[in-house]
């Protein structure tokens, strides 16, 4: 009689513990990209250059790279609900520290600098959290949505702030990111005194597994050569995505059309796309199979820049645009699910990190897609050299296996190997809830 009302708290718990992880997430990208789309006002208001306040974004790529990996040792070693409360703690003190600082630029570098060096502590929980809380048949669609929460911080990032700016000074820009920092507050309290490690139902189907952390993860996942398929695609995919995104107005401007017509793009590319993430990482769900999804999903965005690259007509240039979002968006939590299952038994904390990593590192891509546009400023021939390689790749994840035929695979290995340590699972020390 009390099964469905305990199974229903549970489900409650859970989607309550989802909702305070996206909503870290979708502030962790606000605080990345409010000042880009107010950039020219945010150079009078701090009194530097346009490189200076484009810093305040890259640094969250450099720091990426430096905090990545460290940030996935901690991972494994303290367990996600630390590692992430502390690091929304941190967020919430940087971000309400920009906003205290007014048009004083050196603090509010620093501050950046904080908020920059924590993210990886977030981003890179995705897969744990998961694994921790939901039940397997769920997980490619609730990666889907972190993705999709993601993509409406960037939202809420460039909106927002344009809004307010319009509307008033750029310095009530500082007012609200104090105010977000507030709400990051209250989230940090809520994940360090009421989440726990994970939740009874998804640690049980999880024991069954048992995983390599650390250095010795990481090692045996760097050895396989699906996780490679999956790695370099991500640096092409994302930094595609990415390019696309950053260049829309460069990509525009030479048909005669101006930046909202690039901001409708954008925001409709966003928008499709974290729709379609959760829709796919539902059929992934249903199916078992990532790499059909994969495979359809990169080849729409190729087609999508095939389009960007050759259309005059604004509605074809939006068709492409939104096939770019709905095909390269979806493939990253198909990316993340399928590396956590073939690089087993290293742990998820390390998967997801050199996942984010090749992600990540995609701004070297989007520097490329730069550099290879014409010297009258087109971006045909970066745009087709990326849809050629979207499609090398979806190639490439056709000849790969499936994740469930790697598992197979490498528990029989695993179980049957029992003279080199490096090959041995080590346990994780379940954290049975209170």
């Amino acid at each position: 009689m009390e099964t469905f009302p305990v199974q229903r708290r549970a489900s409650l718990r859970r989607w309550g513990v989802f909702l305070l992880v996206a909503l870290a997430n979708a502030i962790v990208q606000f605080f990345w990209i409010c000042y880009s789309a107010v950039s020219t006002l945010a150079e009078k208001y701090f009194h530097v250059d346009g490189w200076s306040i484009g810093v305040l974004a890259m640094v969250y790529m450099v720091a990426y790279v430096i905090f990545g990996i460290p940030a996935s040792l901690l991972i494994d070693r303290i367990g996600h609900a630390k590692s992430v409360g502390i690091a929304i703690l941190v967020t919430a003190v940087g971000g309400i520290g920009r906003g205290l600082a007014g048009s004083h630029y050196l603090p509010v570098l620093v501050c950046t600098v904080l908020l920059a060096a924590v993210q990886p502590l977030i981003l890179n929980a995705w897969l744990v959290f998961v694994y921790k809380w939901f039940p397997i048949r769920r997980h490619t669609m609730v990666l889907g949505l972190l993705t999709a929460s993601n993509l409406v911080g960037v939202m809420v990032g460039l909106l927002l702030p344009a809004l307010v700016v319009t509307s008033y000074t750029l310095g009530w820009l500082s007012w609200l990111q104090i105010w977000v920092g507030v709400v990051a507050l209250v989230i940090a309290l809520f994940y360090l005194l009421v989440v726990r490690e994970s939740s009874h139902a998804a640690e049980l189907e999880r024991e069954a597994n048992v995983r390599l952390v650390s250095w010795a993860g990481m090692r045996h996942a760097l050895r396989q050569k699906s996780f490679w398929g999956a790695a370099v695609g991500i640096f092409v995919g994302m930094g595609s995505f990415t390019g696309v995104l950053q260049w829309m107005s460069e990509i525009l401007l030479p048909y005669g059309f101006s930046g909202l017509h690039a901001a409708i793009l954008g925001g409709s590319l966003l928008l499709l796309g974290s729709i379609s993430t959760v829709i796919v990482g539902y059929f992934v769900d249903k199916t078992g199979r990532e790499l059909p999804f994969g495979i359809v999903g990169v080849f729409t965005g190729a087609i999508g820049c095939l389009i960007l690259a050759y259309s005059l007509e604004f509605v074809d240039l939006a068709i492409g645009a939104a096939l770019v979002g709905i095909g390269l968006i979806s493939v990253m939590p198909i990316a993340l699910s399928y590396t956590a299952k073939v690089v087993w038994p290293t742990s998820e904390a390390t998967a997801n990190g050199l996942i984010q990593l090749a992600a990540q590192s995609s701004v070297i891509y989007v520097a490329l897609m730069y550099a290879a546009k014409t010297s009258e400023g087109l971006y045909w021939m970066a745009l087709l050299i990326t849809a050629i390689l979207l499609m090398a790749w979806g190639v490439l994840l056709a000849l790969l296996p499936e994740s469930r035929d790697v598992v197979r695979r490498q528990h029989r290995r695993v179980a049957g190997s029992s003279s080199d340590p490096d090959e041995l699972p080590v346990a994780i020390t379940p954290h049975r809830p209170m």
